[in-house]
């Protein structure tokens, strides 16, 4: 009897390790359009503006109101949003991003730059008119964050460039001096700089150390945000119609790559060839470099989608946005299977 306990046993096991063989890896897949489920709407703590997570299960989304001022939460994989505390008198929240869970930059409204260890928050921000619309933490501590005018309050372009140590404004080019529009979104270049994106088709490079110089976009649509791996980046914009941007092959500028149906605010590189796009009006879909095509998702809500983020783990996405028209800040939430 004990010889066919141990038979069937280790007869068992064979079957668990061929049934954990042949379950299936949901990021060795080619990615499908997700069918969004909401998981907030209406969301009277304000427009969600930004998402992102060292890990599936350590996920942040920040935002906020202009009179109530910022807010973030955590994001858990089934859904379930948890209020972070936050220092007082936090300004509305505009973009996260870390290098790991305890290494996390929030930016905001009025020079807001935010420092998260892991256990305490640390305040990193400049006394400024202006917003820090985004914010990136590249390799070796170096983070920057960029930003501008928000509804008449402020007047120019805002660089910063530093690390947990001290912040440092950093000139425009002599070529944009008269450009007084914002600079929307920051992303490390995959080498030893930063590339960002702003309105009026502006781009610049930011090095680690040094002058930023202008980049050639071609395009006078505004530019809202970029995303990545190493130097495989790409740039999503325009109101109304959208338009997504891919560096060039040399790195010295920006190229058209494809028009989309509406305004796009927010992009996700989900794999070399896949990129997740959301924008105006709930519009969103998955971008296919290979083929040059856009297949939308139906769309879940209305309101704008600002910012998108893609589970590593799982590649669960999500899309995060509202509505900030007039006084009314409200938001929504979306996440569906990649």
């Amino acid at each position: 009897m004990r010889g066919l306990r141990v038979g069937a046993i280790v007869r068992a096991g064979i079957l668990l390790v061929a049934a954990a063989a042949c379950s299936p890896d949901p990021t060795a897949r080619a990615p499908q359009v997700p069918t969004w489920e909401v998981v907030a709407e209406a969301d009277a703590r304000g427009m969600w503006m930004s998402m992102w997570g060292a890990a599936g299960d350590d996920a942040w989304i920040v935002g906020g109101t202009l009179q109530d001022g910022g807010v973030a939460v955590r994001a858990a994989p089934d859904g379930t949003l948890t209020d972070v505390p936050l220092p007082d008198n936090t300004a509305m929240l505009t973009w996260v991003h870390g290098r790991a869970a305890d290494d996390v930059w929030i930016a905001g409204l009025f020079g807001t730059l935010l420092h998260w260890d892991g256990a305490e928050w640390s305040d990193h921000g400049m006394a400024i008119d202006e917003a820090f619309w985004g914010v990136h933490a590249g390799p070796e501590g170096t983070v920057v964050a960029v930003g501008g005018p928000f509804r008449q309050v402020g007047s120019a372009p805002v660089i910063a460039r530093g690390d947990r140590t001290g912040m440092q404004t950093v000139a425009m080019p002599g070529s944009l001096s008269d450009f007084t529009a914002n600079l929307f979104k920051v992303h490390h270049d995959g080498e030893d700089g930063f590339l960002v994106v702003g309105a009026q088709g502006v781009a610049l490079s930011v090095p680690r150390v040094g002058e930023a110089a202008g980049m050639a976009t071609g395009t006078t649509e505004d530019l809202v945000t970029v995303h990545g791996e190493g130097d495989d980046l790409l740039a999503v914009g325009g109101r109304g119609m959208g338009s997504l941007f891919e560096r060039t092959e040399d790195g010295t500028g920006w190229t058209s790559a494809q028009t989309v149906a509406s305004g796009a605010s927010g992009v996700h590189r989900v794999d070399d060839a896949v990129a997740l796009v959301v924008g105006e009006s709930g519009f969103g879909g998955l971008w296919n470099r290979a083929d040059g095509t856009f297949e939308e998702a139906d769309p879940a809500t209305f309101d704008l989608l600002h910012a998108a983020w893609v589970d590593p783990d799982d590649r669960m996405a999500w899309a995060v946005g509202g509505n900030w028209v007039g006084s009314t800040y409200t938001g929504v939430v979306l996440r569906g299977s990649l």
